[in-house]
């Protein structure tokens, strides 16, 4: 068995796969099924809104009702596409996820979509004199006028949203209202993750210099498809 090498350039963070096989596999057990659903979101989310700039973003909570889940997909390019003309932006990057109650009886759903536009400019043609709540107030006002039905608005910290999105798609895949047919990730504009294998992983990471990361960690996991991995992270946030 030869050593094998897959590296998952996310821009920020680079993952780094290091295992041993006779072939190199194209997907390991973590990447398929409900866990490769949640990886490749993690994966998409730090790849397109985690920066070193520690901008502070607009996200977005749609409401649904039961029988708006069939065309979840629709709505969401609806009001991605609505986003590009309310901020008069040539493109918005939106990743958004469908969040479904454990319990059918208990809760509405709804679509968590994360976006690029700027909170700054997006309230600069408001009074600068309110504070913090009153802008978002009237800016979900605003939103809710235009779209023509309830939208809310906040400004979580990106990597805050991050983990708040994995539970939230955690328990949708697990909800009871989620199908094979069920779409339960969205997105909009965005780039995809780099994935490089062995020697083009090699001459990427002399390339990237990833070992001046500042931010480093290495664990050893099992995989079904591929045995023992060794996962390594390398971080600029």
């Amino acid at each position: 068995m030869k050593r094998q090498t897959k590296l998952v350039d996310c821009g920020t963070t680079v993952f780094v796969y290091d295992y041993t096989s006779t072939r190199n596999h194209e997907k390991h057990s973590f990447e398929k099924g409900s866990n490769g659903t949640i990886t490749d979101f993690k994966r998409l989310f730090i790849k397109n809104f985690i920066n070193e700039n520690l901008e502070i973003n607009l996200n977005f909570t749609l409401p649904l009702e039961l029988n708006d889940l069939p065309n979840a997909q629709g709505i969401f390019e609806e009001f991605s596409t609505s986003l590009q003309d309310i901020f008069n932006q040539a493109s918005v990057k939106c990743l958004a996820v469908l969040q479904l109650p454990l319990e059918s009886s208990s809760n509405q759903p709804s679509i968590r979509i994360v976006t690029d536009i700027d909170y700054f400019e997006a309230t600069k043609y408001f009074d600068p004199n309110l504070d913090e709540e009153e802008l978002d107030r009237l800016l979900e006002e605003r939103m809710t006028q235009l779209w023509g039905s309830q939208v809310f608005v906040d400004t979580t910290n990106e990597e805050m949203e991050v983990k708040s999105l994995v539970d939230v798609l955690t328990n949708t895949l697990l909800s009871p209202l989620c199908t094979k047919q069920t779409h339960t990730i969205f997105k909009s504009n965005l780039k995809r993750p780099k994935v490089l294998r062995n020697e083009k992983a090699d001459e990427h990471i002399k390339r990237r210099n990833l070992l001046e990361f500042p931010r480093q960690s290495s664990t050893e996991i099992y995989n079904k498809v591929g045995g023992f991995i060794i996962v390594n992270i390398y971080s600029k946030c």
